[in-house]
């Protein structure tokens, strides 16, 4: 009968029991079959062989055998055009590894002799990729050469069991390993596929390995985790993200999160979240939503936990975190005092000013129409106003739901914010005074901050003003590989009640038009030709 220890392939009839032996099959609680535990082949025609039935999905026979989907598909496939034999015939391929320890001890000396890979190869009488191989995996090399003093270049052959791949035998050797550290335990390298069965055996669902510390956290004891990067790791999906680490940390991204709500206590901290998010946006991970098809257990090696927050877990934290404005607001501000201190005060003599609109098509709330020049259209749309050095250091993004127009925002909204960074005082001079002195501030904007009684205005306060080229290139950039126009949030904000903004009933009286009316108004109304035979019109066609 079917123990019950043994593992139930899917909703089907099927289940399998994994021995250290064998591999014993079973059907409706009575075993039909069995094979040794290190029997691939035999493994994979009994997968094909269910996969070709069509009782048992590919993913529930990934999940119960512990391998890829892709590799059930091949095995599908191959039971499908080849039948049984295909499993029985010989592959072809290569035959047994010409590495031996003779063969490393003298491609190692050959490489500490300053021959290439390629020259060394050819001595050796094998391939050059081989011989390349062999020195990623740290089985040959000059290590004294390559900055390395004291790692041995020796490795027992992958296949003689004396040392898994990748790793050193101290015994045989004397010094310690790659992962080996002084006054560390050595730890054994893990690659994509072992951490994949290892995620896939998690006791409380994909990658959750840490058991203990996720209990806790869950019961409001402990938490956050801090990272912890104990075994080596290698073959990591998106794991170049970690190279920009220091700049990401040279810029303050965790410097000034004191200013940010504090988040309950849970098993990902503040510092993680923010690290992770940022990690994301430099993988082209465009939302949250997107982390349904990434691999946790490939997150969790880069943040150095078991695995990522889930979507729902990030986007509760992210609204814990958008929920306080004025503590984002003052996070934002400090940024950019970090910013405007690291670098020349000229820098920031003369700052570009940009309008972005943001298209909403969402059903939940409604919002006032904006001309979208990319789309020729009116749609709903809010706007967001960029602040950036000539250089194209970025400093301030003001985001207005209700947009209330580049005049009125650059004098409501951006002066303000930028004498709150003290790029313009209460000292600035007048210019429009008989001696005005050199300006405290250039604004560059385009012909929709056009308006005399502003410039008026700001020149009192020492700014001078002038028009610019587009940064057009620099939107369609970040909404193609930055996704700039992706909600952040689903939930709806409610709107300030006092703001200014065009009367409906007006709108609908026909005293309010867009666009104006006139000999030149957009779009132009189309010719008609005569009535056809039908008895209907047409609209001329365009040559």
């Amino acid at each position: 009968m079917c123990p019950p220890e043994a593992v139930s392939i899917g909703n089907s009839c099927f289940a399998v029991l994994i021995s250290d032996d064998t591999f014993t099959y079973f059907s409706n609680l009575i075993p039909f079959d069995s094979h040794a535990a290190d029997d691939r082949t035999a493994m994979l025609l009994r997968i094909g062989r269910l996969a070709a039935i069509s009782a048992v999905s590919p993913q529930e026979l990934a999940d119960a055998f512990a391998v890829s989907r892709a590799t059930v598909q091949r095995a599908r496939r191959r039971y499908l055009a080849e039948g049984e034999a295909g499993f029985m015939k010989p592959r072809r391929g290569r035959g047994p590894s010409v590495f031996t320890p003779e063969l490393a001890e003298k491609a190692t000396a050959l490489l500490a002799s300053g021959l290439s890979g390629s020259a060394a190869a050819r001595v050796l009488g094998v391939s050059a990729p081989s011989v390349n191989k062999w020195r990623r995996q740290g089985l040959i090399g000059n290590t004294e050469a390559d900055g390395e003093p004291g790692r041995s270049a020796l490795a027992a052959p992958p296949d003689a069991g004396a040392a898994p791949e990748g790793r050193v035998d101290e015994e045989s050797t004397g010094a310690p390993g790659p992962e080996t550290a002084p006054g560390l335990e050595a730890q054994p390298q893990t690659d994509r596929s072992a951490r994949d069965r290892r995620d896939r055996q998690a006791p409380m669902g994909r990658a959750t390995c840490d058991v203990p510390a996720r209990v806790l956290a869950s019961c409001g004891q402990a938490g956050p985790v801090e990272p912890q990067f104990a075994a080596a790791a290698r073959g990591v999906r998106f794991g170049g993200v970690l190279a920009a680490l220091p700049a990401l940390l040279k810029e303050g991204l965790l410097s000034e999160t004191g200013l940010l709500p504090l988040l309950p206590k849970g098993y990902y901290g503040l510092p993680t979240i923010l690290l992770f998010l940022a990690f994301m946006t430099l993988a082209r991970v465009r939302n949250p939503e997107s982390l349904r098809y990434q691999a946790p257990g490939e997150w969790g090696a880069i943040l150095g936990l078991d695995r990522c927050p889930e979507v729902k877990t990030l986007r509760r934290k992210i609204a814990l975190i958008a929920d306080d404005e004025a503590g984002v607001r003052a996070w934002q501000l400090a940024l950019a005092r970090r910013w405007q201190g690291a670098d020349e005060p000229e820098l920031w003599a003369t700052l570009a000013i940009d309008g972005h609109v943001k298209v909403y098509s969402g059903r939940k709330g409604r919002l006032p129409k904006h001309f979208v020049s990319r789309e020729k259209l009116c749609l709903p749309a809010s706007a967001s106003y960029w602040i950036n050095a000539l250089g194209g250091k970025p400093l301030l993004c003001l985001h207005k739901p209700l947009d209330p127009k580049m005049v009125a925002a650059i004098e409501a909204d951006v002066v303000p914010a930028l004498q709150e960074l003290g790029i313009v005082g209460a000292g600035a001079p007048d210019l429009t005074a008989e001696h005005p002195g050199q300006p405290a501030l250039t604004l560059v904007f385009d012909r929709e901050g056009w308006s005399p009684d502003l410039f008026r205005r700001l020149a009192r306060r020492g700014v001078a003003m002038f028009s610019r080229w587009s940064q057009e290139n620099f939107f369609k950039y970040m909404r193609d590989e930055f996704n700039l126009d992706a909600l952040p949030t689903h939930e709806l904000e409610p709107l300030d009640p006092a703001a200014m903004v065009v009367n409906p009933l007006r709108r609908a009286a026909g005293s309010w038009q867009w666009p104006p009316a006139g000999p030149h108004s957009w779009p132009r109304k189309r010719r008609l030709r005569p009535l056809d035979r039908c008895g209907s019109e047409r609209p001329e066609r365009h040559r």
